[in-house]
């Protein structure tokens, strides 16, 4: 495989380590939700579901997409093996989302074999010109977003905020990509400087493609470092109806940050928002356990208890 394959794991350990946190929790997600009473029907939605797998060291590898269905077999085939007590029914419904069609064919293929065991729908359609009929299929049903854009420009601001905003019962696993936020941002700030009329129009690309993402006030803190940029994304999307809601239905936010191999900048921070006080705990613990994997021999900047320090101070 190339070294530059984007679906070869075997140069990508961070996208790796990302899709064994992704694993880890969903199967606790699931196991929540399988024996609680309350609920009968929940969703697992994949905001960028690519092609479903890759390849490490000439093997198959899962993807987002095959890790979800085999959570879902897994745990509907328990439902079916067990009497749980005051619940008749149990589905866990997956619903995957892509613009490439490529993709979504390769998917179709993929998760065949799955077609009589989990309900699933492949939806090949922009993720932010259909996020509005998904969320309406789901209503107040619990759902788990797994969102992992390609880039910060196929990730609308205005798209995240109706997850945000969707009442009930959700848990967001979100891939904020620092390096892009921090080139983007970068570059956005040198056509600042400049006159307008210098300004070209690939530039003026750039500004809407860092304001689609932040919003149109990032602007007036252009200046400020990675973790402040992250932190206005946390207070200002992902946490902005807290103040809407009763304390029960606030989101708290925690962030895994993922540096480079060899050096301290980080590539991105995974972010988990949940209203749920026992699935930040949850989370918290496969972070900080994952904190102790090596990345080509090179442990993050952020060991155990810092990692767990650093969630303390993000509940801002």
């Amino acid at each position: 495989m190339s070294k530059n394959d984007y679906w070869d794991l075997t140069n990508r350990p961070h996208t790796k380590l990302k899709l064994e946190i992704y694993k880890k929790y969903l199967d606790s997600w699931c196991a929540i939700f399988l024996n609680q009473k309350y609920y009968e029907e929940v969703f697992i939605v994949d905001c960028f579901a690519g092609r479903g797998e890759y390849k490490e060291k000439g093997d198959r590898a899962d993807g987002s997409p095959l890790i979800a269905v085999k959570a879902a077999k897994k745990f509907q085939d328990d439902f079916d093996n067990k009497k749980i007590k005051n619940k008749r029914n149990f589905k866990i419904k997956c619903r995957f989302i892509d613009e490439n069609k490529k993709y979504c064919k390769s998917l179709e293929k993929l998760l065949a074999a799955y077609i009589n065991d989990v309900d699933f729908q492949i939806i090949n359609d922009d993720f932010n010109n259909t996020i509005g009929d998904v969320l309406k299929e789901i209503g107040y049903k619990p759902v788990l977003f797994f969102i992992d854009p390609h880039g910060i420009k196929s990730l609308k601001k205005k798209s995240v905020l109706s997850i945000v905003n969707k009442p009930g019962a959700k848990d967001i696993l979100l891939n904020y990509i620092n390096e892009g936020v921090v080139r983007i941002a970068g570059l956005a700030k040198k056509c600042m400087d400049k006159k307008a009329k210098d300004i070209t129009l690939k530039e003026i690309k750039t500004i809407t493609n860092l304001t689609d993402f932040v919003g149109d006030e990032c602007l007036e803190i252009i200046d400020s470092s990675d973790v402040e940029f992250l932190e206005y994304y946390v207070e200002n999307i992902l946490k902005s109806n807290n103040e809407n809601v009763n304390s029960k239905n606030k989101l708290d936010v925690i962030a895994f940050n993922m540096p480079y191999p060899n050096k301290s900048d980080t590539i991105y921070y995974l972010l988990f928002a949940s209203r749920n006080k026992n699935a930040i705990k949850i989370v918290s613990q496969v972070y900080a356990k994952s904190k102790e994997s090596n990345l080509k021999g090179q442990r993050s900047f952020f060991g155990p208890k810092e990692q767990l320090k650093l969630h303390n101070n993000f509940k801002v």
